[in-house]
This record gives structure tokens, C-alpha cells and sequence, in this order.
């Protein structure tokens, strides 16, 4: 069935973030062209990973750029499964942590994989200039505030306790 909006050549159908019992509860709009590898991320990954929402099924990947070696990232995107039957401790620390989980291969290619990685990186970028951002409105929030002194104080003794 098609709607009346889809009659219109202009209208585009905007992607949803979240539903609850089939209903639509957050819509969110995304730039596939400023990053190829989220269209990925949202087909491949986003149903067990999040970027800095916390635990879902599978590890919060908010950092992992930072956290974990390019290359390993790569190749354990792209065969998990061989990474865990070669026993690579990182692979089967995972492994480990989330025994009901377990990564699946993707069947993505290199170049998949790689624009992946690049919206890995850009969300952490991202989460690193928010997290900044509010360190820097904390410290400027907790900053002593200077004392007006113009009025007239003629023959006022008085302290500031700071």
C-alpha cells in the first residue's frame, strides 16, 4: 500500500532509530553520504551493538578506534570466527564476556569494512568532542565568580570568606 507522501517525488522516507510493539518512538535522520559505513553499521551491527549508549547485546562499541589495534578491528569484522578458533585472546576474552553472543561473520568485503571503521571513527570523534564539551562547561560552571566591589563600602569592615 502506498502512501500519499510517496506520491510525491521529493518526499523521502526517513529512517527510524527505535521501535517499541511496532510503533515508531524516535525518528531520526542520517547522512548516509557523509558516512557510507553507517548504513552499514545500522544493517550489520546496530541490532547487538551501540556507539555510546550503553551495553545492548553485545559490547558499547563508543571508543573502540581508540580502544582497539586498526588492524585487529579489520579482521575481526571480517572473520570473527576464524580470530576466535585461533584463539586470539581479545576475540575469545569476548567471547567470554558475552557467552550467548557471539560475533557472526558479516560476509563484508574490505571495502565495506573499511568505511565501517571510518563511521567507528568518526562516532568517536564525535563522543570525544561531547565529552570535552561538557568538561569544559563543568569547569567553567565550577570556576569561582569575582565579587562586584564598585559599590560604596565607606567605612564597612567586612571579610569574604571564600
Amino acid at each position: 500500500m502506498q502512501s500519499i507522501l510517496e506520491l510525491d517525488p521529493d518526499f523521502r522516507p526517513r529512517p527510524f532509530a527505535g521501535s517499541t510493539n511496532g510503533k515508531i518512538t524516535e525518528i531520526t535522520e542520517y547522512d548516509f553520504a557523509a558516512h557510507p559505513g553507517e548504513a552499514l553499521f545500522l544493517k550489520a551491527c546496530a541490532s547487538c551493538h551501540t556507539i555510546g549508549e550503553g551495553r545492548k547485546f553485545a559490547p558499547d562499541l563508543a571508543f573502540v578506534s581508540l580502544r582497539r589495534d586498526p588492524e585487529w578491528l579489520r579482521r575481526f569484522i571480517i572473520e570473527p570466527d576464524i580470530m576466535l578458533h585461533e584463539k586470539d585472546p581479545i576475540a575469545v576474552a569476548l567471547d567470554s564476556d558475552y557467552p550467548a553472543i557471539r560475533m557472526p561473520y558479516l560476509g563484508l568485503g574490505k571495502a565495506d569494512v573499511a568505511d565501517v571503521i571510518a563511521y567507528l571513527t568518526a562516532m568517536d570523534e564525535k563522543l570525544a568532542a561531547e565529552e570535552q564539551q561538557h568538561a569544559d562547561l563543568l569547569a567553567t560552571e565550577e570556576a569561582p565568580t569575582a565579587h562586584d566591589h564598585s559599590g560604596d563600602h565607606s567605612g564597612d569592615d567586612h571579610t569574604h570568606k571564600h
